[in-house]
């Protein structure tokens, strides 16, 4: 080995010495510099818990990506019809009638154990009203009026008779008498002249009942004057 090469081998070791004591003196002052706590020397057969604070950890808190949903419409509960006694309604229908004495039983035990059955309940028939038909008598005809008054029989004239006659006669459908009944007179001449003037000369407005003509029976009394 050169002498050269030594020199140089030489100052490579002084310089990593040298670079060693430059590493190690950063390294004390900046343990100096740095907060230290002081430990108090401990007892002699004690132990010294040395408590090193750590740094926390700060909490980490994970961000709510949950998409926001629609609120959910709640249906209202539906309304119950109210409760049957179904088992009454059956015990009815299927068992026979049976009686319990005043006082046996209570009011649950006779509906369970005696029902009672249920009457029918019978709906009132109403009839439609029907209203009674319109009826409208018989009326003289105004433009056959002369024509009522009999004939005065000539013989009782003469005699300055008067009298009078009750008679009932049916009127058809066309105004016209068809038929007469005397009912009473003071002289058969004078009935017989009422009868006779009333089949061929007397006209009336038919009856109607509800708009339709119809017969009708009248009567009537025919009076015989001489003024």
């Amino acid at each position: 080995m050169s002498y050269a090469n030594q020199q140089t081998t030489w100052l490579q070791k002084q310089s990593s010495i040298g670079g060693a004591f430059i590493i190690n003196g950063l390294l004390v002052a900046g343990l100096m510099l740095t907060n230290h706590v002081v430990q108090p020397k401990p007892e002699e057969g004690g132990t010294t818990v040395i408590d090193i604070p750590l740094a926390e950890k700060p909490e980490f808190i994970e961000p709510d990506i949950t998409p926001a949903l629609p609120p959910i419409a709640v249906p209202k509960p539906p309304i119950s019809p109210p409760a049957k006694n179904d088992r009454y309604i059956a015990e009815v229908i299927e068992r026979p009638v049976s009686t319990v004495a005043a006082g046996t039983a209570s009011g649950e035990d006779i509906i369970s154990d005696f029902p009672v059955p249920i009457e029918p309940v019978i709906e009132p028939i109403i009839e439609p009203v029907i209203p009674d038909p319109i009826f409208i008598k018989a009326q003289k005809d105004p433009k056959y009026a002369d024509r009522f008054q009999p004939i005065y029989p000539g013989t009782l004239l003469r005699q300055e008779i008067e009298g009078t006659v009750r008679l009932r006669f049916l009127i058809g459908v066309d105004g016209r008498v068809k038929s007469v009944n005397i009912l009473s007179a003071s002289h058969p001449r004078f009935a017989a002249a009422a009868e006779k003037q009333a089949l061929r000369k007397w006209r009336f407005i038919p009856a109607t009942r509800d708009g339709q003509a119809v017969e009708q029976w009248q009567t009537i009394t025919v009076s015989f004057n001489l003024n």
